[in-house]
């Protein structure tokens, strides 16, 4: 089996975060995990598809959208990892 080392080394690099696609469900308007990637600190949170995001360092996301929502998750950008 062949892969792009260049492909896969980009993949790795795009992915940041903690590992989670969130939606807003348009239903309830709340902040709704979608997805959790393999061995991410989500995963290792034990957070799953379909849970609710309800707070944010302490912070209601009751009217927040997904951009606030993710800019709060992430932090400041001296936070993150490289």
């Amino acid at each position: 089996m062949k892969t792009n080392k260049k492909l896969s080394h980009k993949k790795d690099k795009e992915i940041s975060g903690i590992g989670i696609r969130l939606f807003l469900n348009s239903d309830t308007a709340e902040l709704t995990i979608q997805s959790v990637i393999n061995e991410s600190p989500a995963a290792s949170a034990d957070i799953k598809p379909n849970d609710v995001i309800i707070k944010i360092d302490g912070k209601s996301t009751k009217g927040m959208g997904i951009n606030e929502a993710v800019s709060l998750i992430k932090g400041p950008k001296i936070s993150q990892l490289n």
